[in-house]
């Protein structure tokens, strides 16, 4: 079949009603890591990812120096908190999970006392089972041991894993949306502070050599960097600091200077041009061709044929309407938006959550197919290059769009989509020109619509400016300290943090902004590894470094103030 002209010559449909209703999904799932893109109604589940199944091989440790099984240096808790934290309008409570957990090569032996100060690498737990982070959270494994014997403790957030609120699994006459009324970064981050309160004054489990004047550091990816970073804004005095790794909490409506719509999918592009992802040079132009022959086929039954045959789709694979083709258009898209975030250097299951391997540099991968001269048609090259991610097992016969690649399925998904559209309204557009892509303006008051009436919501629970109104986006930077603020280069996410230039460095007792050089999402946070390229290896021991000044800073604040204060004591009792 001969190949069509390029999307510069060919008729682009008008972009239909199905964009505006799964704005919200795609980028829920995308903040989401590892769940695959059901790109479908909003009626259709959205795969969500299972942690109790999620494999040491494959998250970053070399397997001479991969601890055994992280799990097995901890223990398991629960404490009770409120499930109305901030204005206490409901006496419900509901057990929050936290494991602690030693570093194997811990070597010390602390005891309880008062005056105990050992530091605690704390894991604001982000939107799913708290041992998925518990086991790729290597920075924290590795530093524990270099920073006076550390303890760990990961808290799991709110209605996700195994802290979940018992009316949410109550069978009443009460709505979903007011199921979930408390459901909040707000709540969530009061957890985190009176969790954190609790330890150190010994009212929930008591950790050995733990006390008041340990010095307790916040650690978190993605949303989670996004939840430690705003905990040392919010609760500054329960850390000494916090590791905010590939955390887009500037990528949200009326910041300034604004966030850039169109940002994610331009890094997208980026991995997949020659600088800086090491892709194909033509990787980019013939993905545009291809997303223009498909999206012009969509508007006839014998265009949707010619999809079917070339796509090479499965016989029971609507595809019936230009909804479907858009469907499949987003499909192959989220495919590539997922590869950049795990753009690694080396195989990894992370973003498969497990189930399966991704080669090194996916993306790269990805554009061999569309790059080849193999006499595919455009459509076949595109479909094809998107079987990197979701054939990664080499076991489809055929492709279906409403298939991803986790068998799982949770109410992960869509709990943050209810996030999503009550607090965490994240904008995202494209334009086929600056990214690799086809044309999806943002159109906000179709996504508040889309939100409002899938959660049967009134416009007062509807907030798109919420995050920046709460948070004050980078206007509030002047008034954070202690924060790593880290991103990876060939992360899609990094546009909605802050880069190197874009704040006053200050030392280590200010904001530190780093830009990880071949970095894809978070992967300061994993395992060290032998064949770690030195940008990854530097990114760590900077954070260490930091993290050693942030303990001894509060242990010569300590110092001052128990001096300052027997001072006082000594001159009362002399008057």
């Amino acid at each position: 079949m001969p190949v069509l002209a390029p999307a510069t010559t060919r008729r682009v449909l008008p972009l239909p009603r199905v964009w505006a209703r799964n704005t919200s999904l795609l980028v829920l799932v995308l903040l989401c890591l590892c769940w695959p893109f059901y790109a479908a109604s909003a009626g259709r589940g959205i795969a969500a990812r299972s942690a109790s199944r999620i494999p040491i091989k494959g998250l970053g440790l070399p397997e001479s120096d991969r601890f055994s099984s992280p799990l097995s240096s901890c223990s398991v808790h629960y404490l009770e908190q409120k499930l109305d934290q901030l204005s206490r309008g409901t006496s419900e409570t509901f057990k929050q999970r936290y494991f602690v957990c030693e570093s194997p090569k811990s070597k010390r032996k602390f005891k309880h006392k008062d005056d105990a100060d050992r530091p605690v690498l704390f894991y604001c737990g982000n939107e799913a089972d708290v041992t998925l982070y518990l086991n790729a959270t290597g920075l924290m494994w590795e530093s524990a041991s270099k920073l006076d014997d550390a303890a760990l403790v990961f808290a799991e957030h709110r209605y996700y894993g195994k802290s979940l609120p018992e009316n949410l699994l109550r069978d009443d006459e009460t709505t979903l949306s007011d199921k979930l009324r408390f459901l909040s970064v707000e709540q969530a981050l009061a957890d985190y502070a009176h969790l954190i309160f609790t330890l150190k004054n010994g009212g929930a489990t008591s950790i050995p050599g733990v006390g008041p004047s340990s010095p307790f550091i916040a650690f978190g990816g993605s949303y989670g960097g996004m939840l430690a970073y705003w905990f040392r804004l919010t609760y500054p005095a329960s850390t000494v600091g916090a590791i905010a790794a590939s955390a887009p909490a500037f990528s949200f409506l009326d910041d300034k200077p604004p966030y850039d719509l169109e940002s994610y999918g331009a890094t997208v592009t980026d991995d997949a041009s020659p600088t800086p992802g090491g892709s194909c040079a033509t990787c980019a132009s013939e993905s545009r061709v291809g997303y223009s022959q498909l999206l012009s086929l969509a508007d006839s039954p014998e265009g949707r044929e010619q999809i079917r045959q070339e796509a090479k789709l499965c016989k029971i694979t609507p595809l019936d309407s230009i909804d479907d083709v858009y469907q499949l258009a987003l499909w192959v898209q989220s495919s590539y938006d997922f590869m950049a975030m795990g753009d690694f250097p080396y195989p990894s299951s992370y973003i498969l959550n497990g189930h399966g391997t991704l080669p090194p540099f996916p993306v790269r991968v990805a554009c061999e197919q569309l790059c080849s001269d193999s006499g595919s048609t455009a459509i076949r090259k595109l479909v094809d290059s998107s079987l990197v991610f979701y054939n990664h097992s080499g076991s489809l016969d055929c492709v279906d769009w409403r298939v991803g690649v986790n068998p799982d399925t949770s109410l992960d998904g869509m709990l943050w989509d209810y996030q999503f559209c009550t607090e965490m309204l994240q904008p995202m557009s494209r334009d086929g020109k600056r990214d690799m892509f086809f044309s999806q303006p943002f159109d906000l008051n179709a996504t508040v619509s889309g939100c409002m009436s899938r959660w049967n919501l009134t416009s007062d629970r509807v907030d798109p400016f919420w995050a920046q109104t709460r948070f004050g986006g980078k206007s509030a930077l002047p008034s954070v300290t202690r924060v790593v603020l880290s991103n990876g280069e060939l992360d899609p996410w990094s546009r909605g943090g802050i880069l190197p230039g874009m704040v006053r460095e200050t030392g280590p007792l200010g904001v530190t902004p780093l830009l990880i050089k071949g970095a894809a999402h978070h992967v300061d946070l994993f395992f060290s590894r032998s064949d770690d390229p030195p940008a990854f290896t530097e990114a760590r021991a900077r954070e260490l470094d930091i993290m050693r000044a942030w303990i001894a800073d509060a242990r010569q604040k300590k110092i001052v103030n128990t001096a300052a204060a027997a001072a006082d004591s000594k001159s009362t009792s002399d008057a």
